[in-house]
């Protein structure tokens, strides 16, 4: 498992997640048209069982963890714009425990 998340951190650094969410309702677009169309860009990755992947900037974080709960096997974040991607390794995503991390957009 390790070596396939390593592979997605490699793919989403080099090409963007699959698709990133733009809005509160779950709506999700290419990387590049959420970019260039909505202005939106992503802090937060999740990585699905099937290697799709879902980013999503940091307010809207809550909203694609919800998306396929039980399907997500890795995370990729950054806590800040400056800082590179890193994969979070042994954790199942929750908002609970990001607040627990001491996250202030949790």
């Amino acid at each position: 498992m390790a070596d396939f998340l390593d592979q997605k951190l490699d793919d989403v650094v080099r090409l963007g997640p699959t698709r990133v969410v733009i809005n509160e309702q779950g709506e999700a677009t290419t990387y590049v048209r959420a970019l260039t169309e909505y202005n939106v860009n992503y802090d937060v990755v999740f990585i699905r069982d099937d290697g799709w992947t879902l980013g999503a900037p940091s307010h809207l974080e809550a909203v694609a963890e919800e998306m396929w709960r039980d399907k997500w096997v890795g995370i990729i974040r950054r806590r800040h714009k400056a800082e590179p991607f890193v994969m979070v390794y042994g954790v199942t995503p929750s908002v609970v425990s990001l607040a627990e991390e001491g996250r202030e957009d949790a």
